[in-house]
């Protein structure tokens, strides 16, 4: 579980709460956001990707369930083949 909360501490570092409440806003407020474009969060998760795949394989869905965020629950969905 270290590496998800990893990932998951580097993506609070560099969240955008005002970007997040818009992103949440034209979602209808269905879900969370850290408030991060996609080619920030894409850079930000890179080396943890490769390393990943380094030692296993990945292909498919891969869910990061990351949990205990202030404001409660969320997921963070990435297709990766």
């Amino acid at each position: 579980m270290d590496k998800y909360r990893f990932i998951k501490d580097k993506f609070e570092k560099i969240s955008d709460r005002d970007k997040a409440d818009s992103m949440a806003k034209y979602m209808r407020n269905r879900f969370q956001f850290y408030g991060i474009p996609s080619p920030k969060r894409r850079e930000t998760y890179k080396e943890f990707i490769r390393e990943e795949k380094r030692i296993k394989p990945l292909t498919g869905i891969f869910l990061i369930n990351a949990m205990e965020m202030s404001t409660g629950s969320f997921n963070i969905w990435c297709w990766i083949t």
